[in-house]
């Protein structure tokens, strides 16, 4: 867990994708609201047909870049000009700029996770095994989260007619949450959604530890399906809150042949430093 928390503050946005894995869901969180009636409770058995509808309306992709701006509140104010480019199923690349500039990357594959930061000339590798703690969270997972998309740990494509093995509360306003059945006693995590706008937030919770809150606004049409046009993430790391809001610049995104596939590069010279240093990578940026 310590592992994990040091990198989710070195690169708030970018390892929130490890840190989901050691999560519980709790019950009683808060979720986003959608606008309608709030007088009305949606059916189970409607909940079920639009979370399938939601799921169907996904396209199919096999190379994406977002242009985004990640802003953090806290701990420390920041805001920067960043990427996120993914190939489907193998690897998330995430550079953050400053001034025309890389100033730090995250690659993450299902093998391994990379950091590299150009301002010090040096990186941390880590094999994923080692941040995750044997949860089955795929890179597929991983994409589906940064896209704002329901996904089922574990499997690499989510299809409607398989998506709902698993448990379904209501609520007002056509508003439900969908809790996928759980692979570890350990390991919880659920979705709110809206049957109108799809999915609105994320939440994942490990015992006693603090959730991880995932908001996302509303979905944006592309022609690969749905994509949210901004992530809120709300964590504790220790003692530390994280609060970080990635803007996505929808009228940028690119797709399949516009975006040529990237490979990790470590530049020669570069000092490999284990992930106990990571929050003297974290100090300098």
């Amino acid at each position: 867990m310590k592992k994990t928390m040091r990198l989710l503050y070195m690169l708030v946005v970018a390892m929130m994708s490890v840190y989901m894995a050691s999560c519980r869901i709790s019950r009683n969180g808060t979720y986003a609201t959608a606008s309608g009636n709030p007088d009305v409770m949606i059916s189970v058995s409607d909940a079920r047909v639009a979370l399938r509808q939601t799921v169907a309306s996904y396209g199919e992709w096999e190379r994406v870049k977002i242009p985004l701006t990640v802003r953090i509140a806290s701990p420390k104010e920041l805001s920067v000009g960043a990427s996120i480019e993914m190939q489907r199923g193998e690897y998330i690349y995430i550079s953050m700029r400053y001034l025309g500039f890389e100033v730090c990357s995250m690659w993450a594959t299902s093998d391994s996770v990379t950091m590299v930061d150009r301002m010090h000339k040096c990186y941390v590798s880590e094999p994923v095994s080692g941040f995750l703690g044997g949860f089955p969270v795929n890179v597929s997972n991983l994409q589906d989260l940064f896209l704002g998309r329901v996904f089922v740990l574990g499997q690499s494509e989510v299809v409607s007619k398989n998506i709902t093995a698993g448990e379904i509360d209501t609520g007002m306003s056509g508003n439900y949450i969908f809790i996928p059945e759980s692979v570890s006693d350990k390991l919880e995590y659920g979705f709110s959604l809206s049957d109108v706008n799809g999915l609105m937030s994320f939440m994942v919770q490990a015992g006693d530890h603090d959730p991880v809150k995932c908001f996302y606004g509303n979905p944006a049409v592309t022609g690969f399906g749905p994509v949210a046009s901004d992530l809120k993430i709300n964590a504790v790391a220790g003692k530390t809150g994280i609060d970080a809001t990635l803007e996505y610049n929808i009228s940028k995104i690119k797709w399949n042949t516009e975006v040529k596939k990237r490979e990790l590069d470590i530049p020669g010279g570069y000092r490999r430093i284990p992930a106990s240093d990571v929050m003297r990578m974290m100090s300098g940026l």
